[in-house]
């Protein structure tokens, strides 16, 4: 009896070390399995995003190219004095602007030449110094903005209202609204810009921007 014990012990340590072998072999093949398997998708997906990320930054750069190829890029500013009243002055009549950013050298004068066609925003700015009380009929005047096309049609205009300084201050200048269009031109059409006053004594001080940009 204590003889059949024994080797039914040793049978089933017998049984428990084979199965215990057989787990472990199924568990490195597995492990195996699962290492092969990530790493052919890390490579994968490295590879594919190694592509990816190449034909981006082409398209990005092809895109980037476009986007400032041919884009007209302006800004410019200046002071003019405006010696009469109700009258259109061009503003470079006390000199040439001040031209602070011309990517294609566009702007000369008074006056933008479009070197492509497409679709620009123009936006022309500008101030006029108060006077006192003494000059402008007593009630300050008018200040205007405005650009036309090459056959000096009117396109945008804007004006306001600048009043006297008080009697213990200083003249300072006051803006008006910017005129403001966008304007299809055709390469080699050309915008001028200019200022005048309405209600003032003359030698009025104006200072401008203009800022010009292509849409297309």
């Amino acid at each position: 009896m204590e003889s059949q014990t024994k080797s039914q012990t040793k049978s089933m340590l017998s049984m428990k070390k084979i199965l215990l072998a057989g787990l472990l072999l199924a568990t490195a093949i597995l492990h195996n399995s699962c290492e092969k398997a990530v790493g052919d998708t890390e490579t994968s997906s490295n590879s594919s995003s190694g592509i990816t990320s190449a034909d981006s930054k082409q398209e990005t750069g092809l895109m980037e190219t476009q986007a400032v190829s041919g884009q007209s890029r302006v800004y410019v500013e200046g002071t003019a004095t405006l010696a009469s009243n109700n009258t259109s002055y061009l503003v470079n009549t006390s000199g040439s602007p001040a031209k602070i950013h011309d990517r294609l050298n566009e702007f000369n004068g008074a006056t933008f030449k479009a070197k492509y066609a497409g679709l620009y925003y123009v936006s022309m700015s500008a101030s006029f110094d108060q006077r006192n009380k003494d000059k402008d009929h007593g009630d300050g005047f008018l200040g205007h903005t405005d650009f036309r096309d090459k056959n000096n049609n009117l396109l945008a205009r804007s004006w306001g209202k600048i009043p006297f300084y008080e009697a213990q201050g200083s003249g300072t200048p006051v803006a008006v609204a910017p005129s403001i269009a966008m304007v299809y031109l055709n390469a080699g059409e050309t915008l001028t810009f200019r200022l005048s006053t309405f209600g003032s004594t003359g030698n009025v001080v104006s200072r401008y921007s203009i800022v010009i940009y292509s849409l297309d």
